[in-house]
């Protein structure tokens, strides 16, 4: 599979501006409103360009995407919870001389997916 074909998640495209020429610092305005801040630019041999919206994921939350075995259990739990499969741990807020049994320790996530699973950072 090439790498466009990962990237393109819907092949129905419409011309938004036919013939736009570069200024004479071959700029290219594309002349349409986005409310995306950022994209990634691709471009083949034939010069034809794919403009991929990106977001910034914050560096305190990149090592959950750089952990397959965490982001894999991130999303079946959330998936659960989408579908009503949830349980009530009860309160996380720390009670007078009762610790919670939450959060992080130390750069781990101690979470209440599965309490033997713990992901390093």
């Amino acid at each position: 599979m090439s790498a466009i074909a990962t990237i393109l998640r819907d092949n129905e495209f419409e011309l938004v501006t036919e013939f736009i020429k570069p200024d004479k610092k071959k700029r290219i305005t594309l002349g349409i409103a986005s409310s995306v801040s950022a994209f990634n630019v691709y471009l083949n041999k034939l010069g034809q360009i794919v403009l991929d919206p990106v977001r910034a994921v914050p560096a305190s939350e990149a090592w959950l995407y750089e952990n397959p075995k965490a982001l894999a259990a991130v999303k079946k739990r959330l998936k659960e919870s989408a579908q009503g499969k949830v349980h009530d741990l009860g309160s996380l807020i720390r009670k007078k001389n009762k610790g919670a049994n939450i959060a992080t320790s130390a750069g781990k996530f101690v979470g209440s997916f599965n309490r033997a699973e713990t992901y390093e950072r």
